[in-house]
């Protein structure tokens, strides 16, 4: 289970202890996907909507659309004609 912490994002185990962490993140929302892929709202720095794969030991950036710095909504949620 994926949980929003302050200034990072943990995966915990069924025991509670802490399996993964993704540190410098402040997570506005949490999602995963049917492709495995854990999707982060970042309300910190970067302000931007990115795709982790957690398959692995260690948690991975593997999407982020948009650019950096902009209202996380805004950038990801933009209609295409603009």
């Amino acid at each position: 289970m994926w949980v929003g912490l302050e200034n990072e994002i943990a995966a915990f185990n069924a025991d509670g202890t802490v399996a993964a962490k993704i540190k410098t993140i402040v997570a506005g929302g949490l999602a995963v996907d049917k492709g495995g892929v854990l999707w982060v709202a970042d309300n910190g720095a970067r302000q931007q909507l990115i795709g982790y794969d957690v398959s692995g030991a260690q948690p991975r950036e593997v999407k982020n659309p948009g650019r950096e710095r902009r209202r996380v909504f805004w950038t990801a949620f933009r209609p295409a004609h603009r």
